[in-house]
């Protein structure tokens, strides 16, 4: 998953319903792990995932990037 907000939009939980859709669209053959990618100076995009049930998954690698996960399993 890779989303991005234009800034004058932000905190308006327009990201979070996005991810939300994203993953009802989803129509992929059960089940399925959907996986994000996080910068970790980016503490807003981190709360986002993680309230979306998202737990770390990979450590960070050597760019500052950790992996997030859940899995959909109906």
């Amino acid at each position: 998953i890779s989303i991005t907000v234009a800034p004058e939009s932000r905190g308006r939980g327009i990201a979070a319903s996005a991810v939300h859709a994203a993953e009802r669209a989803l129509t992929a053959e059960l089940p399925i792990r959907l996986v994000a990618a996080v910068h970790r100076d980016n503490a807003a995009s981190r709360r986002l995932f993680e309230r979306a049930g998202y737990l770390p998954h990979l450590p960070e690698d050597d760019d500052g990037f950790l992996t997030l996960a859940r899995w959909r399993l109906s």
